[in-house]
Parts: structure tokens; sequence; C-alpha cells
């Protein structure tokens, strides 16, 4: 596990979407630890870019006692690598990373969840990254 640099660590910190659990969207706060976890790794390590961080309330201790995350989960960790590539610039990634098949990785990934990140679900969520995406889309 590689530390996130301190540059980009500053630029998280003052980024309001770094404090909020993307997938519950519980604020941290006193008993609300928030995690920052990568989606990717390449060659056995994560890659430390903004699109690939993302914001997991880690939750301790369910109802019964036993500890339990949001994010360990297969299916959520798929969803997170998922909303990563949407965040990302796939053709870059082949530029920089060209040993992994991103394009296919995406495909793949959008089979599976283009219509479930639409769905009741993941509402709430959707809005947030829809509006990322719409930000990112006009900078091109």
């Amino acid at each position: 596990m590689n530390p996130i640099p301190h540059k980009l660590r500053t630029s998280l910190n003052d980024d309001a979407f770094y404090h909020k659990c993307c997938l519950t969207g519980k604020v941290s706060k006193p008993g609300v630890k928030i995690d920052w976890h990568h989606a990717w790794k390449y060659a056995g390590k994560q890659l430390n870019a903004e699109w690939n961080i993302f914001p997991i309330w880690d939750k301790m201790h369910n109802f019964y006692g036993l500890k339990e995350a949001v994010h360990n989960s297969k299916e959520t960790e798929n969803f997170i690598k998922y909303i990563a590539l949407l965040r990302a610039d796939v053709r870059k990634l082949c530029i920089e990373y060209p040993k992994k098949d991103w394009v296919q990785e995406f495909n793949y990934l959008h089979r599976v969840y283009e219509r479930e990140f639409y769905s009741e679900r993941y509402s709430s969520i959707s809005k947030d990254f829809r509006t990322l995406w719409s930000i990112s889309l006009s900078k091109e």
C-alpha cells in the first residue's frame, strides 16, 4: 500500500467531495470515519490519481457487533472501479498504463452497472457523479 503523496492529499482535503462517503452520503464527523480508498492498482501499486481515490465510510461495527465495512464486497469494489473509469480519461490510461486493457475493463463494467447505476438504489450518488462528469466533460 502506497501512501497518497502530500500534494495530492492536500488537494483532496480541500475538496468537500472527499469528506462525505460516496456510497452512503455519511459526512465525516466524530464517530463516522471516512477512509480514502483506491479503486485500481497497476503493477501491484495503487494508482495515486484523483479519479482513482474514493471517500468511503468505514463502518466499524454493525447492529450485531460484527466488524463490517461498506466496501467489503466484490460488488461494491467493482462498482467503484466502474465509477473511477467514468471519472478517468481512458485514452490517457491506455498510454500511461499499457499492460492493462482499460477499454475491455470499462466495457465489462459498463455492461454490468449501466442500468443499475441509474436505478433507485444508487440515485443519491449518481446525482453527485453526474455533476462531476458534466464538469469534466465541459473541460474537454
